[in-house]
């Protein structure tokens, strides 16, 4: 039995992840079936249980209930009728005794059907209840044909009694069914309590077994989550010499068969590169790799590229071994036409020496013409100013003969106004004479004031000519004056000029000369240039032919370092 239970859990194990989540569910849907199934029974004998509640015990219950109510209510409609003395009513009541009668015979009929408890009880019960009949409808008879009240008594009397008995077997009954009806719901009790029972151990069942599973399962996948963890821990450590301890069929064992393999190939890749760089760093590069180990996938490149590293550092080395001797012997060839410069520059420093003496004699006589110049030119500028203030001084006179002339022009015309004003007084003084001489002696006076007048406007025509020919006087020297400043004017301009066209010459001059010694003294750095360029070319001619013997001793070096290495070819 434990063989075949550790059987079961093996192949369990190795059964896909899927496969175990899906036996879960099933197991859990089983379950759960099962417990919905019993749930359903349950809840159909709980209703059939309450059907027959209802149908036994409680029908019966109220059927000899309502036994009891019909035959009570039969007898208080008979007692009513034999107080009542009014005929109508009496007879209602009778109706309303038979028609409980009449109902009471049918909950009789009812009582005999559905009862379960003791028939010898009911046939008493029934036979009681016929003679309580018999009795009531004889008193019913005395009621309604005899006036006798001793009659109807004795009667009522017995009838009573007879009641009497029936009321004791109807509680006898009613006690009857009262005991079947606990006995039914006892044993309802009982069989609700295994169902619950039962469906309580089933819950349990679904709580517990899908636990177990789950956790079962959750070892399954941590365990293989957990190896896989540690395999890819090694790995990220640089560790390779890694186990598999999880051995199943399922998804993780498969992931961990795959990581294994993967970390297996990448050792023997490892272990086939460590080979052959050891090799190279041993100097050996007669070698190539393993053919044994097989490079797939990603890894073909690292495979190729280690193979052309090999090659190429084969036909590196022999490249640089050709090179070596092609540089020593361009050393040997370089150092003696070093020699050959070095000498060169030496007669070319010695004539650049001499030029530079050249130049320095012909920079200082450029210097001393331009030096003339500029004192030349200062000259010009102060003769140039001297001229320019004569020419000023001209025009403002030339201006102030325009303003005179125009000055005079004016007093012209204010003496022309006056003559005018003059002849108008003249001719007023006439006029008053003639106006005088008409007035005869009153008028006498006022001739006198005319002849005043006329005197004073002669004097006035005759100093108005006097001032008239001054004034054209003054205008004819001041014409000749404003000629003789304008040709003044124009002479000067004519000298500002030649002065400007000296001053334009002694600027060309002045240029001239400075271009000279501009270019000189940029000759004489040039030829500076030249002697230091000549001299740095004699210092690394110097330079070259020591570095050149260094090369070739440096040659003869790299050549016995690489005559260690073990070529191809």
């Amino acid at each position: 039995m434990q063989l075949k239970h550790k059987n079961n859990l093996i192949n369990v194990k190795n059964k896909k992840i899927s496969k175990k989540i899906d036996l879960i569910f099933i197991n859990i849907l089983n379950l759960t079936l099962i417990t919905m199934i019993i749930s359903i029974g349950v809840l159909l004998f709980t209703s059939s249980r309450t059907s027959a509640l209802y149908e036994g015990p409680f029908l019966l219950s109220k059927t000899i209930s309502n036994i009891r109510l019909n035959l009570q209510e039969s007898d208080k409609n008979i007692y009513r009728a034999v107080v009542q003395t009014d005929t109508i009513n009496k007879n209602i009541f009778l109706k309303n005794s038979d028609n409980s009668a009449n109902e009471l015979k049918a909950d009789i009929e009812i009582l005999r059907n559905i009862s379960t408890i003791d028939g010898s009880l009911i046939n008493e019960l029934t036979t009681n209840i016929d003679l309580t009949e018999k009795l009531r409808v004889e008193l019913i008879d005395l009621i309604k044909n005899s006036d006798t009240e001793k009659e109807i008594e004795e009667k009522q009397n017995e009838y009573g009694f007879q009641m009497d008995i029936c009321d004791n077997f109807i509680d006898k009954l009613y006690d009857s069914s009262q005991e079947s009806a606990l006995s039914f719901v006892n044993s309802s009790v009982f069989y609700r309590n295994i169902a619950i029972s039962a469906l309580i151990i089933l819950m349990i069942f679904l709580i517990i077994i899908p636990r177990l599973m789950g956790k079962s399962l959750k070892s399954t996948l941590i365990s293989g989550i957990n190896n896989v963890t540690t395999i890819a821990n090694n790995i990220v450590n640089g560790n390779l010499d890694v186990e598999n301890n999880y051995i199943s069929t399922d998804e993780m064992g498969q992931m961990s068969e795959a990581l294994i393999k993967s970390i297996n190939m990448i050792k023997s890749y490892i272990a086939d590169i460590t080979v052959t760089l050891e090799n190279l760093s041993l100097g050996n590069l007669n070698i190539s790799t393993n053919s044994s180990v097989e490079y797939i996938g990603d890894f073909i490149p690292i495979h190729t590229a280690l193979n052309k590293i090999i090659e190429q550092l084969n036909i590196s080395f022999s490249d640089m071994h050709n090179s070596i001797d092609f540089t020593a012997n361009s050393a040997k060839e370089i150092s003696s036409i070093t020699k050959v410069l070095s000498d060169g520059a030496s007669n070319q420093a010695s004539a650049i020496q001499q030029l530079q003496a050249s130049f320095s004699e012909i920079s200082e006589k450029v210097n001393l013409n331009s030096g003339n110049s500029e004192q030349a030119y200062c000259s010009y500028i102060r003769t140039k100013e001297i001229i320019e203030n004569g020419n000023n001084q001209v025009n403002i006179l030339l201006h102030s003969i325009l303003d005179i002339s125009i000055s005079s022009k004016q007093i012209s015309q204010i003496i022309s106004t006056i003559e005018d004003i003059a002849e108008q007084t003249n001719l007023l003084s006439l006029n008053a004479a003639i106006e005088a001489a008409k007035a005869g002696e009153s008028g006498k006076s006022f001739a006198i004031v005319a002849d005043e007048i006329k005197g004073l406007s002669e004097q006035s025509s005759n100093a108005v000519n006097k001032i008239t020919k001054i004034i054209e006087s003054s205008l004819k020297l001041i014409n000749n004056v404003e000629i003789l400043a304008k040709d003044t004017n124009i002479t000067l301009n004519d000298v500002v000029k030649n002065v400007d066209s000296t001053s334009a010459l002694i600027n060309e001059i002045t240029a001239a000369s400075k271009d000279q010694a501009d270019a000189i003294s940029q000759m004489t750095s040039g030829i500076d240039v030249i002697s230091d360029i000549i001299q740095n070319n004699l210092a690394t001619a110097e330079e070259t032919a020591a570095s050149t013997e260094t090369l070739s001793e440096q040659s003869q070096i790299i050549r016995d370092k690489i005559s260690l290495y073990k070529l191809k070819f």
